[in-house]
């Protein structure tokens, strides 16, 4: 079974902690969420974790090999990550970058096998994009764009997923939808280690909830264990309402504490 999996991990730069003695998890069969206001390490975290920033103590691995020693494709054949900022080099259409998440399989532009274009096409439905395909990547809304980056990470197929912010400049209706193919994806049997600052959704949708603050995992657990106006107030510096209903948790926040 693929597992990352971060243990006492410690990021520094220019003498500043940004994480501090961080230890998590991530195996099939969860939905893990990470809350926290900005700053709190979240995305260094998740950098970190995959390798990509350097760690100055702790380790992070992935199936017990160091992840900072693997290749880039030998990542991405267990892991599919979207970071936060999705920078584009060039205009190409939606099927085409929607297509670059089967690069680790071996596939190319224009040489996609029958496995690679079934990959491609379910992602490209999944995510609403029928009517975009063939679109170029600069017509297209900061929301349309941000599906079509999601669309790319599950075309991987890879056993996990880690999502830095995967619903910003999404609305409402489309926020939804991607929580939604999450947790099928995690029923499906992957793993997904997400970000997300919409704390509603991560806890009608997360499995487990893990709390930053300052650097540092401040709380961990499920929303039942960990949602409640304290934590709201000790990591978010907000008061707010955390009330159990039909559809999972009310949350609305009240004012600054």
């Amino acid at each position: 079974m693929t597992k990352l999996a971060a243990n006492k991990l410690s990021v520094i730069a220019d003498g500043i902690t940004l994480v501090d003695d961080a230890s998590l998890t991530l195996a099939p069969g969860e939905l893990v969420a990470i809350l926290g206001p900005n700053g709190a390490g979240k995305t260094t975290l998740l950098r970190a974790m995959l390798g990509l920033t350097k760690i100055a103590r702790g380790t992070a691995q992935l199936d017990g090999s160091e992840c900072r020693g693997l290749a880039a494709h030998e990542r991405a054949r267990k892991v599919s990550y979207l970071p936060q900022r999705r920078p584009l080099a060039w205009p190409n259409r939606v099927r085409d970058i929607v297509s670059l998440g089967r690069f680790s399989h071996g596939a190319a532009l224009g040489r996609l096998s029958p496995d690679d274009a079934a990959a491609v096409d379910n992602a490209i439905t999944s995510c609403d994009l029928a009517a975009l395909a063939d679109r170029g990547a600069d017509t297209l809304s900061g929301g349309e764009l941000a599906r079509v980056h999601f669309a790319r990470a599950i075309a991987a197929q890879a056993p996990l997923l880690v999502a830095d912010e995967p619903v910003a400049a999404l609305d409402p209706r489309h926020q939804l939808r991607i929580a939604e193919l999450i947790r099928q994806f995690v029923e499906a049997g992957g793993g997904a280690l997400v970000v997300l600052h919409e704390v509603a959704l991560a806890a009608r949708f997360a499995d487990r909830l893990v709390w930053m603050n300052g650097g540092k995992i401040v709380a961990e657990g499920s929303p039942e264990d960990t949602l409640n106006r304290q934590l709201m107030r000790d990591v978010y510096g907000v008061h707010a309402h955390v009330e159990r209903d039909e559809n999972g948790f009310d949350v609305r926040i009240e004012g600054a504490s």
